[in-house]
């Protein structure tokens, strides 16, 4: 059973910073969940 992780991408922060933590996680198989929000909307990617 493959773990469930919720990454939170705060507005304003670097690619990097998300790529980083997002890649780690697929690496291990993890279902992600990211999601972040701009200044109009929440935009979430399964």
């Amino acid at each position: 059973m493959s773990k469930r992780v919720l990454v939170p991408i705060a507005d304003g922060s670097e690619d990097i910073e998300a790529v980083c933590i997002i890649d780690v996680l697929l690496y291990e198989n993890a279902g992600l969940l990211v999601g972040g929000k701009d200044r109009r909307s929440y935009v979430l990617r399964v």
